[in-house]
C-alpha cells in the first residue's frame, strides 16, 4: 500500500481526481504538493463539520415542518388502518350487527365475531361498544396485507378501552392464536411484542372481552406503531384513511348512476365502474339490484351481475340484460340498492 505521508496528488492515477477545484489553497492546500494525508485531513477539519452543520439544519427544518402537520406532537405511522373508533370511516353504513357465530365485516377493514346470539356490537360516539349480557366473548379484530413485512418485527400496540371485566390482546399467525396480555382497567393500556420471524399465510390484531356475564367493551381507538416506543395516537387525516378504506371495501350507493354499452349480443352489456384507488384483490359482489333504461327502451331490471374485469383504476361489470334491448348501444344504469365491493380478508 502506498505510503499516504508521500504520496502526491500529481502522482495519482489520471481520472482518479474528478475536480481540482476540491482543493482550496487559500485553506492552505496546494493541488500540486498536497499528500493524501492533507487531503484526508482537509476533509476531517472542513468539509465534515459543513456537511453535519448543513445535515442538523435539514433535519431541524424537517422536524419544524412536521410539527406543523401535528400540532407540535412528533408520532409515529399507525400500522393499523380505521382504527379511530370515536370518528371512523364508515360509508357502510355500520350501526350495528348481532353476534351469529360468524366473522361479520363492521366498519371498513374491521370485523366482528362471538359465538353467542345474545351478544352484540355497535358504533356509539364513544367508541366501538361490544355488548355481552351473558358469559361469551366478544372480539374485534384486523388482519394485515403486508404480514411478511411485519414478520420478526417488535411493535408496540396502544389503545383507550372502557372495560367491565377485563379484555386480552391476541395475535393470530398462520391460524395459531397467541396471548399477547390480559387488562382488567379502563384506560389507555400499552403491550410491546415481537411478530413470529416466519409467517406464511395470515396475521391479525385482536382484542377479545374475556367470558364473563355483562363484560361490555368500549374501544376509542388503537395504535399499532415500530418499535418499544409509545408515541402519541393522532386522528388519521380522514382523506388518506378512505382510500385505505377503499382498498377493501368499495361501495356503490343506492341511486347512483352509470352508463353500460352492449356489445354485439344484445343480450349482454358492459359496465364501468371507476375505482378511486386499486382494490386488493378482485372483490365479491353484495347486492346486485340495478336498472337498466334507454335508447327509448323502458326502464327495467337486469340480471346476472357478475365481475367481468379488475383494473388498478375500474371495475368492469358484466350485466345480463333483459329483452328487447338492441346489440352495440349505450344505455344508463342506476342502483336500486347499496351495492358493495369487498375485497376484505376473511378466515
Amino acid at each position: 500500500m502506498a505510503d499516504l505521508q508521500t504520496t502526491y496528488i500529481s502522482d495519482l492515477a489520471q481520472g482518479s481526481i474528478q475536480d481540482s477545484t476540491l482543493f482550496i489553497t487559500d485553506d492552505g492546500i496546494n493541488t500540486n504538493s498536497a499528500t493524501a494525508a492533507d487531503v484526508a485531513n482537509f476533509a476531517k477539519e472542513k468539509i465534515l463539520p459543513e456537511a453535519n452543520s448543513y445535515a442538523d439544519t435539514k433535519k431541524n427544518e424537517a422536524v419544524e415542518e412536521s410539527k406543523e402537520y401535528t400540532n407540535g406532537v412528533i408520532s409515529n405511522k399507525n400500522l393499523l388502518i380505521n382504527s379511530n373508533f370515536k370518528d371512523p370511516i364508515n360509508y357502510v353504513g355500520f350501526t350495528s350487527i348481532k353476534a351469529n357465530g360468524s366473522s361479520q365485516r363492521i366498519i371498513p377493514v374491521w370485523q366482528y365475531f362471538s359465538n353467542n346470539a345474545g351478544n352484540s356490537c355497535q358504533l356509539t360516539e364513544n367508541g366501538l361498544q361490544l355488548i355481552q349480557p351473558e358469559a361469551a366473548s366478544g372480539r374485534i379484530y384486523q388482519y394485515f396485507e403486508n404480514f411478511k413485512e411485519l414478520a420478526g418485527k417488535t411493535v408496540t400496540l396502544s389503545g383507550e378501552v372502557e372495560i367491565v371485566n377485563s379484555f386480552t390482546v391476541y395475535i393470530n399467525a398462520d391460524g395459531s392464536y397467541i396471548n399477547k396480555g390480559t387488562y382488567s382497567e379502563s384506560g389507555i393500556f400499552t403491550c410491546t411484542f415481537t411478530f413470529p420471524d416466519t409467517i406464511t399465510t395470515s396475521l391479525f390484531i385482536m382484542l377479545q372481552s374475556n367470558a364473563t356475564a355483562n363484560n361490555n367493551m368500549t374501544v376509542k381507538w388503537l395504535k399499532l406503531e415500530y418499535g418499544n416506543i409509545v408515541t402519541p395516537f393522532i386522528p388519521p387525516n380522514k382523506a388518506l384513511e378512505l382510500l385505505k378504506c377503499e382498498r377493501y371495501i368499495f361501495v356503490l350507493p343506492n341511486d347512483s348512476s352509470y352508463i353500460a354499452s352492449t356489445s354485439g349480443a344484445a343480450t349482454t352489456a358492459y359496465m364501468i365502474v371507476p375505482l378511486p384507488t386499486e382494490m386488493r384483490t378482485i372483490p365479491t359482489i353484495i347486492g346486485s339490484a340495478m336498472n337498466i333504461r334507454g335508447a327509448g327502451k323502458p326502464n327495467t331490471a337486469v340480471s346476472g351481475v357478475a365481475i367481468y374485469k379488475k383494473y388498478f383504476n375500474a371495475i368492469i361489470l358484466q350485466l345480463t340484460m333483459p329483452t328487447g334491448f338492441e346489440a352495440n348501444n349505450v344505455y344508463f344504469v342506476y342502483t336500486r340498492e347499496q351495492i358493495v365491493f369487498d375485497s376484505n380478508i376473511y378466515t
